[in-house]
């Protein structure tokens, strides 16, 4: 179902940056934590979900993602991810601590 489809693609998104983290062991700067990072990472996820849906062994996955990417002293950027493709996104929080969210 969808939850599982979900906690799929969330996994195989981990699993990107943690086989990054391997192989540079944290030596990545700032730049490279925030824009093209996070593009890599939500790329490398659609990818996934395009050639799972291509393949006649695994079935094709009901779900999207919102994939935020950031660095210590780096802005975050938000991105969707989708079977598509992936999209750097705008949103606006609501709720608690949404004020100092939306300034940045």
């Amino acid at each position: 179902g969808w939850r599982t489809d979900c906690m799929a693609l969330a996994a195989k998104c981990r699993s990107i940056a943690a086989e990054d983290v391997a192989i540079f062991q944290g030596e990545q700067t700032c730049s490279s934590l925030s824009i093209d990072y996070g593009q890599y990472i939500a790329e490398e996820g659609a990818t996934w979900m395009a050639q799972c849906a291509l393949s006649d062994s695994v079935r094709s996955l009901s779900c999207a993602a919102l994939l935020v990417s950031s660095g210590k002293f780096c802005r975050g950027f938000l991105w969707l991810v989708d079977v598509t493709g992936a999209y750097r996104a705008r949103a606006h929080a609501i709720g608690s601590g949404a004020r100092h969210i939306n300034r940045q």
